[in-house]
């Protein structure tokens, strides 16, 4: 029986026509058809020649791999793309391009192969009004003067074409391209080369008639200077850049100014102090007079790199300069106005305003302030830098930036916190950070977490400050709220992200407030509802702080809490969860640990009410046997293989069935070690375990009374044994005394007692402090009742038998 069609619509039958009416017909099919015993090259010859554009495309997107297997025969396939470039689409030529490109670039073929040369298809693709064409074949251009050799550029015409197309009767677009190719022809001459044949053009189009073509030379200066040497750039190339920052238009002066800060890092020392610097400062005045918004948006951009490469030349005097600077452009980013800007901070996902890139910043999308602000915020640590933090000026700019109402200002203080924090570690920065923890934008807190341990390592230990306690703990509080806000957004990958970068943490703060506003409060995230990757993450955390814990209390508490959470909980994934836990627990810690601590709930875990869970516990059953060691283990083995002959005896299930049987097989074909046996990687794990662990105090030698000294070393052995740390202050001793001798003189006195008393005249028997202790440490006192035991034990075995 059909089902009925009703529920098509006519959009759907319409597009369905559309389909089918693309299709070829057999007849067209036929024309497309070739020999198939034709080479690769043959067949995509004939293909440019005869097949569709489709076709074309495809064969022009593998050219690459065609001359990679067929160099011999390369020259006829290139012949041919050349001469489809000019009657195919936009979309093949731009293919073509970016194919030359790839050729070139992978050297796959080089220019002294040809017999003709190609650059004249470049430069007819590169002047085409389409900018998508005009760049693919631009980069195409590029990588084939990239390919040449000083011998090929001798002898061939390309030296002389780029040149030649940088002529004022060129167009503005040739102009451009000669412009920018220039450098990489710079590259393969001599000097005094260049000098000769070249820098005529560079001269030519520094001065030319428009505006675009005088700012894409002076771009270039700075890589020619780099290839010809400081004296020629200084007498052949500097003067032209004085010439540009004085330019009638301001986007050219500002690249002139830039060119000029990027010749610092390549000139001698000299040449800065006595031909750079002093028209740095003047160009950089011009534009704090002048407050043309997009002239103090381009200085906003380039401040770090001139405080980064002028740090070293500057003075006191400079420096005041420098923040005076950035303090004018702070407050220019407020004289613009932000009207656009929000009122109030968005929250969490109901971000709607656009990304701000440095490449370019959209107006349409933010206001000049905005752009402004997010630079200066951009620049901040190379700024801190320069002037070391000190200022009250800066301090306050950056305060205001951090404050500031757009969020992507906010966010990129956050992002580059960490940076100015290890330059400046004061306490104004601390507070600056509570507010970016507890800012209410999801895109600033996602900002924090990468660097979340080298922002406080830097603020808390800064030149071996002792740190404020009252600070950490307001940071604490706000890490919290951090997390807070974070778990409560559909985000949970940075969530995630935050939980582990926590685990960092042990290194910063004290054992005490870790374990207390740490490691608890994780513990009790487990037991909320929380993402699955999340608890990973939280469960990677605790184990670490498990793993370099100053005390064994703490160590103790967490692998407790953490076992109780997961392996009773009544929520199945919690209780898979602890399968992991116990594989984490197996790589990082010792033999003795998890048998302490997890064996017996990792026997329970197989025995799990719900299939998914069992199957998944059966994965331990092998490595809990490698963890035992014979004859001291023997009961734990015995359990093991008890609960495994169990669970496969009863097991219904096909696929937990199978699971059990492949881990009971692998169970037997196991050795167990033994105890003699030395495992040097167990040895090294448990020193690892000790080794952050805090010495235990020793008792001191005051004056005590007999019975409490004794109570004292044993209560020590037993919190040893446990695996905890011993500590008595002097009240526990002063009471633990009192306490006893009260004991002792209420206590009724057993009739050897009393006997032993009568006969000593009613004197009670003492004995020296000292050698009481040596007993006990000795084992005197249980060894002589555990002989008379032994004693009376074989005396009874022989009157039985």
């Amino acid at each position: 029986m059909f089902h009925s069609l009703d529920w098509l619509s006519d959009d759907d039958v319409q597009f369905e026509k559309t389909c089918t009416k693309g299709l070829l017909t057999p007849e067209e099919i036929e024309e497309l058809k070739f020999d198939e015993n034709l080479t690769d090259i043959e067949k995509s010859l004939y293909i440019l020649s005869e097949g569709t554009e489709s076709q074309k495309i495809s064969v022009a997107s593998q050219l690459h791999t065609l001359l990679a297997e067929n160099k011999q025969q390369c020259e006829d396939l290139i012949k041919k793309f050349v001469e489809c470039t000019g009657s195919g689409s936009n979309e093949f030529i731009i293919i073509c391009g970016q194919a030359f490109e790839k050729v070139f670039k992978e050297g796959l073929l080089s220019p002294s192969q040809l017999s003709y040369d190609v650059l004249d298809i470049f430069w007819d693709n590169i002047s085409s009004r389409e900018k998508t064409v005009s760049e693919a074949w631009y980069h195409a251009a590029q990588a084939y003067i990239k390919s040449c050799s000083l011998k090929f550029l001798s002898e061939s015409t390309a030296v002389s074409q780029i040149i030649n197309k940088g002529g004022i009767s060129e167009p503005v677009t040739l102009r451009v391209t000669s412009a920018k190719l220039i450098p990489f022809l710079c590259e393969k001459l001599r000097p005094s080369q260049v000098n000769s044949d070249v820098f005529p053009t560079i001269k030519m189009l520094c001065q030319d008639i428009e505006c675009e073509v005088r700012k894409s030379m002076c771009e270039t200066l700075s890589h020619i200077g780099a290839f010809i040497g400081e004296d020629l750039s200084v007498e052949l190339l500097l003067p032209e850049i004085s010439e540009l920052l004085e330019d009638e238009e301001p986007f050219v002066r500002n690249t002139a100014l830039k060119t000029i800060v990027d010749f610092v890092p390549i000139s001698r020392p000299e040449i800065v102090t006595n031909c750079l610097v002093g028209r740095i400062y003047d160009a950089i005045d011009s534009i704090v007079k002048d407050r043309i918004s997009y002239n103090c948006i381009f200085l906003s951009k380039i401040i770090g790199s001139i405080g980064y490469y002028l740090k070293d030349y500057m003075d006191e005097e400079r420096i005041t300069w420098f923040i005076a600077v950035y303090s004018t452009l702070c407050e220019t980013c407020q004289e613009f106005g932000n009207d656009n800007n929000e009122n109030g901070l968005p929250n969490g996902d109901e971000i709607t305003q656009p990304d701000i890139t440095m490449e370019g910043i959209d107006s349409r999308d933010v206001e000049v302030g905005d752009s402004i602000a997010y630079l200066l915020a951009f620049n901040a640590p190379a700024v801190f830098l320069v002037a070391g933090g000190s200022n009250e000026n800066l301090q306050s700019c950056y305060k205001t930036l951090a404050l500031y109402p757009h969020f992507s200002v906010r966010r990129v203080v956050a992002a580059g916190f960490h940076e100015v924090a290890k330059i400046y570690g004061e306490d104004l920065l601390v507070e600056i950070y509570e507010f970016l923890l507890k800012d209410n934008n999801l895109h600033v807190q996602k900002a924090i977490i990468p660097h979340l341990s080298a922002t406080l390592t830097a603020l808390f230990n800064f030149k071996s400050k002792e740190p404020n306690d009252d600070k950490i703990l307001d940071v604490i509080t706000a890490l919290k709220e951090h997390e807070d806000d974070i778990s409560k957004t559909r985000d949970w990958r940075s969530h995630a992200a935050l939980m582990e970068s926590w685990s960092e943490l042990i290194s910063i703060l004290k054992p005490t407030d870790l374990h207390n506003h740490f490691g608890l409060y994780l513990i009790r995230k487990l037991s909320q509802n929380v993402v699955l990757p999340v608890k990973r993450s939280i469960i990677k955390t605790l184990v670490t702080y498990m793993y370099q814990c100053r005390y064994l209390n703490h160590r103790h508490e967490l692998i407790v809490n953490l076992t109780k959470c997961l392996a009773k909980s009544k929520k199945f994934n919690n209780r898979l969860l602890f399968v992991d836990l116990c594989f984490i627990v197996l790589n990082k810690f010792s033999k003795k640990f998890f048998k302490d601590y997890l064996f017996t709930p990792a026997l329970l875990s197989i025995s799990d009410p719900l299939p998914c869970v069992r199957n998944y516990s059966c994965s331990l059953i092998p490595y809990l046997k490698t963890r035992l060691k014979m004859p001291s283990d023997r009961g734990l083995l015995h359990q093991l293989e008890a609960s495994s002959r169990k669970v496969l005896i009863s097991e219904r299930n096909e696929a937990v069935f199978s699971q059990i049987e492949k881990a009971v097989t692998e169970l037997d074909n196991i050795d167990v070690m033994l105890d003699t046996e030395a495992d040097q990687d167990d040895k090294r794990r448990e020193e690892d375990q000790t080794r952050f662990v805090v010495k235990e105090e020793r008792l001191d030698s005051k004056r005590v009374s007999l019975p409490d000294v004794a109570n004292m070393v044993l209560r020590d052995r037993k919190n040893l044994r446990k695996g905890s740390v011993a500590s008595i202050s002097s009240a526990d001793r002063e009471n633990l005394s009192s306490r006893n001798r009260r004991k002792m003189s209420h206590a009724p006195q057993s009739s050897s007692a009393r006997r032993n008393s009568s006969l000593n005249g009613g004197r009670r028997a003492s004995m020296p402090a000292s050698s009481l202790v040596d007993n006990i440490n000795k084992g005197g006192l249980g060894a002589g009742k555990r002989a008379s035991s032994m004693k009376t034990k074989s005396a009874t075995k022989r009157n039985n038998s």
